[in-house]
Formats: structure tokens, sequence, C-alpha cells
């Protein structure tokens, strides 16, 4: 068993006083060229998930002759994380884990590997922001966004020359 990787951060903005304002939010910034800001500075940021932690089960066996067995299994979890521009609070999306997978046999040329990724099919929010003019036009709070791939299976083969 390895850790990959454990992460823990503690961010927020120290001098962040004319920020963009999100949608229907109460400018209380100062005022930049004719325009009311937001005040960050105390905030977390964008994309920065408090805490995130990878583990994984790595198997190697020889199997017969020069061929080995090779297996991975990866679990990558990210806490609450905010995921809109500017910090329009709906879009603080819960944590979320990911599982991925790798089974294969290789010898000193071939490879052979079924690979699989976001096995449990996780609905992964990665960005979000407010669609164009959805506000000053037509009065809506709307809202667009990037979802990570879904899950994803494949066979794979290598050869070295």
């Amino acid at each position: 068993l390895e850790f990959r990787r454990v992460l823990f951060r503690s961010f927020e903005f120290t001098d962040f006083p004319n920020g963009n304002c999100y949608n229907r939010q109460v400018p209380d910034g100062p005022l930049v060229n004719g325009v009311l800001t937001c005040n960050y500075t105390g905030k977390g940021g964008q994309y920065t998930p408090q805490n995130s932690y990878s583990v994984a089960l790595d198997y190697k066996q020889s199997v017969f002759g020069d061929w080995l067995l090779l297996g991975s299994l990866m679990y990558n979890h990210r806490s609450h994380q905010l995921i809109h521009d500017n910090h329009d609070p709906n879009m603080d999306i819960p944590g979320v884990g990911r599982v991925d997978a790798r089974l294969g046999i290789e010898n000193r040329n071939w490879s052979f590997a079924f690979v699989g990724k976001n096995l449990t099919n996780e609905k992964i929010l990665s960005y979000a922001g407010n669609v164009p003019l959805s506000s000053s036009m037509f009065g809506t709070n709307t809202f667009f966004a990037m979802v990570e791939r879904p899950r994803q299976l494949a066979l794979e083969a290598g050869y070295r020359f």
C-alpha cells in the first residue's frame, strides 16, 4: 500500500479588496473606474480544496516465463471547493472521490492492459460561471458548468522496440 500524495491547504486572500462580484452579490469593496467591487480579503480561493489525497495499491507478480502481471488501484479524494470564478456560494461543490484501476500483463517487448478511470462514474463539476447577459438582459441567475469526464474504459496495447 502506497500513499502517493497527501495535501492540506490553508489558503485565503490577504489583500483582495476589489474583486468582481458574483451575480446579485451586494458590493462591499471600493469603486474602481466607476465599477463597484467586492472585498474577498480573508476568503478562500477558487479551485482550491482544503485537502486532497490519493491512496494507491500496486501489484506486480511474475506469472509465466518473462511475463509480469501488473495491477494498480487508486482512490483520489478532494474536499469541497468553490468552482465559480467570482466566489458565488451556489457553486461550492461537495467533496468527491474517484476510483481508477489498471490491470495488465507485460514482458520485455509487449504490454496489454485494461484501464478504467472514474470507475464509480462520479459526476464532478470542475468549473462554473454565469451565462453572459443572463442577469443584465433577462434578469436570471443562470450558470454554465464544465463536467469532468465520466467513466472511461480502455484496452491498451504496446510494443517496445
